[in-house]
């Protein structure tokens, strides 16, 4: 079986990068952390969201 594969968003802040810490402690999730200038979520475009997030299958938003 697969692990769901989890994006977290902004984890550069305070909320995002404990998220990320605390999600990739769970062996059982493989865990991504985004940030930019990989994704800028301000000035991209939906196409361009829809590329870089269809490989996940659940996104957490900590973007501030």
């Amino acid at each position: 079986m697969t692990k769901p594969r989890v994006a977290v968003l902004g984890t550069r802040g305070m909320l995002g990068s404990m998220v990320h810490k605390v999600l990739s402690a769970d062996q059982t999730l493989e865990v991504y952390g985004m940030n930019r200038p990989y994704l800028d979520a301000g000035t991209a475009t939906a196409e361009e969201l829809t590329t870089k997030m269809k490989s996940v299958d659940w996104i957490i938003n900590c973007i501030g």
